[in-house]
């Protein structure tokens, strides 16, 4: 049982990066992550990018079929890709690093890229990479009964309350599949999560970090999982006094991270005040610490703006009982040096749609979902002039040439130097709010086995299964 459902079965019609936890069941991707984040095989058994720069070349599995029985081949990739890199797909930017993809054989494809990067397997482990049956494409009951190629189909779907999910007999990793079916179920209200696994009616559970001792004593395995995830106020650049510097600063300086830390996720996590975790690529140590909690400090960055008089914002929030209270705090933290906040709970599948996609509020606030691996993707999405994540359509100066630099950088140490700088930019000019991330905590049935967490913070699911008995 989770939070909240997913906004869409369908790929290119999804914008939350927690649909995948469901879409990771129905569909598989061209290439797999393992748990600690590194790209594995999956449709594509393997790949190899020219050193020139011009290619990178996937051979896909000789044995796959869709639900609907049409054979997986480099001709379904292809029509699947094409639809992702349409205009009108919410995944596109996933895949803005690949000019075309050309079929070469029945079993390989071929993607012209402009510059050959170490980070390109990586660009083919998430939705956009996602197979469906061509055959399907335009059917009127896509969303509901989509033909994919993963470990499980669907048999039944009910928006927002659950969907369920059947064995597939021919898939071509049948070890992988641990159930004879699942059932993903939805509760905003973490103590009915919980209470649904010590009652017996679930299995698996996303709780609240304050349960998990609540768990344990009820005999439940626990599962806690560290993942690059992090929780941020995303602020629309183009709204309010955001486009000001000094304005975000000021929020950044009286936003007290730790105490929200410790009051919602019971001190599980790290604070932190960029997007990357210490020691994951992308961070940089020299711009740690950067916004310390100092109330007196945001009050005096609001004088100098010109807005002592007080700055006011819609904030938007997912209706989740931590969700509520962590946007509660922060309220509660801007009010104290004369910024309001004005609290506007919605379901939390129609938070991205409508900061991201219909531009309808000031602010969110947001775990960042997307599980990207690679730094630059994380970088791209969120604060590029035409990232997917920033409704403002607008970034910093030195932003793009930073992002140039490290997009076309083949050596990779150099790579890393130029998204270590774009961080430091990013944070300097509080382009966003990172606050923490939040170590997950998922309670499970005594019988639950082969359980483990992705460093993406997306399970899979792949060989978890209910022991017999």
């Amino acid at each position: 049982m989770y939070s909240v459902g997913p906004v869409s079965l369908d790929p290119t019609k999804s914008t939350a990066g927690s649909d995948a936890i469901v879409l990771n069941l129905l569909y598989d991707r061209l290439i797999h992550i393992s748990p600690d984040g590194e790209p594995i095989p999956g449709l594509a058994e393997s790949w190899e990018i020219d050193p020139t720069g011009n290619t990178m070349t996937l051979h896909l599995r000789d044995d796959v079929t869709f639900h609907d029985g049409t054979p997986l081949d480099a001709d379904a990739v292809k029509a699947n890709l094409d639809r992702a890199m349409a205009e009108e797909s919410t995944v596109n930017a996933e895949l803005a690093t690949f000019d075309s993809v050309e079929v070469i054989d029945p079993q390989t494809v071929q993607f012209t890229v402009p510059l050959a990067s170490p980070a390109l397997p990586l660009y083919l482990t998430g939705r956009s990479a996602m197979m469906m049956s061509p055959a399907s494409f335009g059917a009127v009951d896509l969303d509901t009964k989509p033909a994919g190629s993963g470990m499980y189909t669907v048999t039944e779907t009910d928006p927002g309350v659950s969907v369920e999910f059947v064995r597939n007999d021919d898939y071509w990793d049948p070890e992988a599949i641990g159930a004879a079916g699942v059932e993903v179920s939805y509760n905003t209200d973490g103590q009915t999560r919980l209470n649904s696994v010590k009652d017996g009616q679930t299995d698996w559970a996303f709780i609240d970090a304050a349960a998990a001792d609540e768990a344990a004593d009820a005999g439940l395995q626990l599962l806690d999982q560290t993942d690059i995830v992090f929780y941020r106020v995303a602020l629309n650049l183009a709204r309010a006094e955001f486009d000001n510097e000094l304005v975000r600063q000021a929020i950044s300086y009286a936003i007290d991270r730790e105490a929200i830390l410790d009051v919602v996720f019971d001190g599980e996590g790290i604070v932190l005040d960029q997007a990357f975790l210490p020691g994951r690529p992308g961070y940089n140590e020299d711009v740690a610490g950067t916004y310390t909690y100092d109330p007196d400090k945001a009050r005096a960055l609001l004088t100098e703006a010109g807005v002592d008089e007080g700055v006011a914002f819609e904030l938007l929030t997912p209706n989740s009982t931590y969700y509520s209270k962590m946007s509660d705090a922060i309220a509660a933290q801007l009010a104290e040096v004369g910024i309001t906040a004005t609290l506007r709970p919605v379901p939390g599948g129609d938070v991205i749609r409508l900061y991201a996609i219909d531009k309808d509020t000031d602010a969110l606030t947001v775990a960042n979902r997307s599980g990207n691996l690679d730094p630059l993707i994380t970088l791209r999405d969120l604060y590029s002039e035409d990232g997917r994540l920033n409704p403002s359509g607008m970034t910093v100066p030195g932003f793009n040439e930073l992002y140039e630099e490290a997009s076309t950088a083949t050596d990779a140490d150099a790579r890393e130097a130029a998204i270590e700088s774009l961080t430091a930019l990013v944070v300097e000019s509080a382009m966003d709010i990172p606050m923490f991330n939040a170590t997950s905590f998922f309670a499970m049935a005594p019988g639950v086995a082969g359980a483990q967490g992705y460093l993406n913070g997306q399970p899979e699911f792949r060989g978890v299964g209910i022991v017999a008995g």
